[in-house]
C-alpha cells in the first residue's frame, strides 16, 4: 500500500508539472498572439513596412514578446548583413507604442555603437524609423556638452546614441535609468 501511495503521489507531481507547462505554454501562445496582433496593426502606417523580411518580423515578435513577459536582455546573433540594425531600428519604433500603452510615457533608450558609427547609427534609425527623436552624443564634444545633450535627451526621451567609453565618462548617462540599451557591435564591449 506504500508503494502504491508513493506512486501516486509521484504521478500527480509529474501531472502537476505537466499541467503547469501547459498553461505557461498557453500564456505564452496568447502574449505572442496579442504581439502579433498589434505588430500587425502597426504594420500598416509603420514606414519599414515594406522593408521587413519574414524572420525580421519573426526577430520583432520575440523582442516585443521579451518585452512583455519582462525578460530582461535579447541577444540578436544573426550573421552579418542580416539587418541587425534594421531590426533594432525597428524594435524603437514598435517600443514607443508597446511601452506607451503600459507605462503611459515613451522609454528611455540607450544606443551604444563603436564611435566610427555614431553617423552612420542616426542616420540608420532615421532611414527606418524617421519619426524617432535621436540625440547623438560625440565623444570628442566636451564633458560639458555632453553631459548637457545627455540630460536634455533624457528629459525629451530621446534615443540617445553614444560609444561605449561614455558609460564610465559621462555621469548623466551612467547614473540614469535606461528603459531599453541597445548594445551594438559588441565585440566593442570588454569586462
Amino acid at each position: 500500500a506504500q508503494d502504491e501511495l508513493a506512486n501516486l503521489k509521484r504521478d500527480l507531481a509529474r501531472m502537476n508539472m505537466e499541467h503547469t507547462q501547459l498553461l505557461k505554454a498557453k500564456a505564452a501562445d496568447e502574449i505572442l498572439a496579442k504581439i502579433e496582433t498589434d505588430l500587425d496593426f502597426l504594420m500598416l502606417t509603420a514606414p519599414f513596412a515594406e522593408d521587413i523580411m519574414s524572420y525580421q518580423y519573426d526577430d520583432l515578435k520575440y523582442m516585443l514578446a521579451a518585452f512583455e513577459t519582462g525578460l530582461s536582455g535579447v541577444l540578436n546573433a544573426n550573421d552579418m548583413g542580416l539587418g541587425k540594425t534594421f531590426e533594432a531600428a525597428t524594435l524603437i519604433h514598435c517600443l514607443n507604442h508597446f511601452f506607451y500603452k503600459k507605462h503611459d510615457r515613451k522609454p528611455q533608450i540607450l544606443w551604444l555603437t563603436a564611435p566610427q558609427l555614431i553617423e552612420q547609427t542616426v542616420g540608420e534609425i532615421h532611414k527606418w524609423t524617421p519619426d524617432a527623436d535621436v540625440m547623438p552624443i560625440e565623444g570628442s564634444w566636451p564633458k560639458a556638452q555632453r553631459e548637457m545633450a545627455a540630460r536634455m535627451a533624457i528629459k525629451r526621451n530621446a534615443v540617445v546614441i553614444a560609444n561605449y567609453e561614455q558609460m564610465s565618462t559621462n555621469e548623466v548617462i551612467r547614473s540614469n535609468e535606461w528603459d531599453v540599451i541597445i548594445a551594438d557591435e559588441v565585440s566593442k564591449l570588454k569586462g
